[in-house]
C-alpha cells in the first residue's frame, strides 16, 4: 500500500476478547478508508489467544502489520514503539479495550486531509467513558470548542489530565519523540502524557469537541496498585516540569490537576525523586 496518512496503532497484552471486538469494529470500516489508513497491532508477548487472533485478522486483511514482541516490554515501551512499527503521517494510539465511535476513522482522516501544509503536532480526540457492558458514565471527558489551540496554559488545563488517555491521542510523526518521553516515557506508566507533552510544545494542537473514542473502564488489576504513585508523584512531576520548562504559570494548572485526580489541595504532593515503577505488565 502507499504510505498511509493515518496509522492506527494498537498495543495489546492478554486482551484477546476486547481486541477481537475492536478489530471487528475496524474491519467494518476498512472499505472506506483502506487506501489511507493502516492498522498495526503490537503484541506484548501475550499468553492467551492473541497470537492466533492476529494471524487470522492479518490473513483476512484486517491488520496490515502484526508485531509480536519476544518478551513483555512493559506497557510504556510497547506504546512508545508506535513510531517504530508504523508508517503513517499521523499515528493514533488505540488501546485494545477501547472502541472508536462509528465512522471515527473516516472523520479523523477527513480532518487530517484539511490541514494541507499546516498540520498540528497533536490531534486530541474527545472521549466518552463507559463500562465494559456499555453503560455510559460520562458523555464527554473534555468540554472544549472544536478547532486549533496554541496556548499551552489552556491545553494544560483543558484537556489537561485527559492527555493521559492514550486512545485520545493522534500524533504527527515528524515531531516525536522529545524531551518529555526521555524524562517520563518509561517506567512511570504515563507514556501517553509524555508523548502529548512533546507534541504540544512542538506545534499546534487540534481539539475535537465531539467524542471520537469510547473509553471503556475494564480490568484494572494489572496496574491499579501503581496508581497512588502514578497520580501523586509522576503525573504532578510531569506537569510541574513542563510548566517550568515553558515558563507557564503553574498554580491554576496544578489546582485543576489536583481536583481531577482528587488529591489534597496543598504543596505536599510527593517528590518525584523515587525509583521508577517496576511493573512490566500492560499493553
Amino acid at each position: 500500500m502507499m504510505q498511509p496518512r493515518l496509522s492506527v496503532y494498537i498495543p495489546t497484552f492478554n486482551r484477546q476478547n476486547t481486541l477481537c471486538e475492536l478489530l471487528n469494529h475496524l474491519a467494518r470500516n476498512r472499505k472506506t478508508t483502506e487506501n489511507d489508513i493502516e492498522i498495526v497491532v503490537s503484541d506484548n508477548a501475550s499468553t492467551d489467544g492473541t497470537l492466533n487472533l492476529c494471524v487470522q485478522a492479518s490473513n483476512l486483511g484486517i491488520i496490515d502489520r502484526y508485531v509480536r514482541n519476544g518478551k513483555n516490554l512493559g506497557a510504556d515501551r510497547n506504546i512508545l514503539n508506535c513510531f517504530k512499527h508504523t508508517a503513517g503521517d499521523f499515528v493514533w494510539i488505540l488501546c485494545d479495550d477501547d472502541l472508536p465511535v462509528e465512522d471515527a476513522e473516516a472523520t479523523i482522516l477527513e480532518k487530517i486531509l484539511t490541514f494541507h501544509d499546516k498540520p498540528p503536532s497533536l490531534i486530541h480526540l474527545n472521549a466518552s467513558i463507559e463500562t465494559m457492558d456499555g453503560h455510559v458514565t460520562h458523555h464527554r471527558t473534555t468540554n472544549c470548542n472544536e478547532g486549533f489551540e496554541c496556548d499551552l496554559e489552556n491545553l494544560l488545563v483543558t484537556p489537561g489530565i485527559e492527555l493521559l488517555r492514550a486512545s485520545t491521542l493522534v500524533l504527527r510523526r515528524q515531531v516525536l519523540p522529545g524531551i518529555y518521553v526521555d524524562s517520563f516515557g518509561v517506567g512511570r506508566l504515563i507514556s501517553p502524557l509524555a508523548l502529548a507533552f512533546d507534541a504540544i510544545v512542538a506545534g499546534s494542537t487540534y481539539l475535537f469537541s465531539e467524542p471520537q473514542v469510547r473509553y471503556r473502564e475494564g480490568d484494572k488489576s494489572g496496574w491499579i496498585h501503581e496508581w497512588p504513585k502514578v497520580s501523586e508523584v509522576w503525573i504532578p512531576a510531569a506537569f510541574r516540569q513542563i510548566c517550568a520548562d515553558q515558563d507557564v504559570p503553574s498554580e491554576e494548572i496544578l489546582s485543576e490537576l489536583r481536583r481531577r485526580l482528587n488529591l489534597p489541595f496543598n504543596d505536599g504532593i510527593q517528590s518525584s525523586q523515587n525509583n521508577s515503577i517496576s511493573s512490566s505488565e500492560g499493553s
